[in-house]
C-alpha cells in the first residue's frame, strides 16, 4: 500500500519525490506537538530511589543483553546481505549469519524464561504479579 501511494505521489505531484519529505515533516511536527501537549508521564516507581547508579549497573543481566543484541544484530546483518552479489541466499556466510542469529535469540529466550529464577534476568520477574 505504501509503495503504491509513494509511486502515485512522486508521479502525479509537482514536488516529485520531495513531497514525501514534506509529508514526513508535517507528520513529525504534529506528533511532537501532540506529545508535548497531551503526554503525562507516570510517576517513577518509589522502590528505585534508594539505589545508587552502581547498584543498578550491578543488577543488569549482561548475559541476556549480550545474547539479545548479538543475536539480533547477526540476524539483521544476514538478512541485509541476503541476495546481494557477494552473498547469495545459498552461500555459507549468509546461512551462518542467519542460523547464528536465530540460535542466539533462542538461547536468550531459554536463558530468560526457562532456567531457574536465580539465573534469569529481571525481565521474568517484571511480569510476575504479587
Amino acid at each position: 500500500m505504501a509503495v503504491l501511494l509513494a509511486n502515485l505521489l512522486t508521479a502525479n505531484t509537482v514536488a516529485s519525490w520531495r513531497c514525501i519529505y514534506y509529508l514526513a515533516i508535517i507528520y513529525c511536527t504534529m506528533s511532537l506537538v501532540g506529545m508535548s501537549v497531551l503526554y503525562i508521564p507516570p510517576s517513577p516507581p518509589q522502590a528505585d530511589y534508594d539505589k545508587s547508579r552502581w547498584q543498578e549497573v550491578k543488577e543488569l543481566e549482561y548475559i541476556s543483553i549480550t545474547l539479545y543484541t548479538g543475536g539480533l544484530t547477526t540476524l539483521l546483518v544476514g538478512l541485509t546481505w541476503a541476495g546481494t552479489a557477494g552473498h547469495p541466499w545459498t552461500s555459507a556466510s549468509e546461512c551462518a549469519d542467519c542460523v547464528t542469529g536465530i540460535a542466539m535469540l533462542a538461547a536468550c529466550f531459554v536463558y530468560n524464561f526457562c532456567l531457574p529464577n536465580s539465573l534469569t534476568s529481571t525481565i521474568s520477574h517484571i511480569y510476575e504479579t504479587d
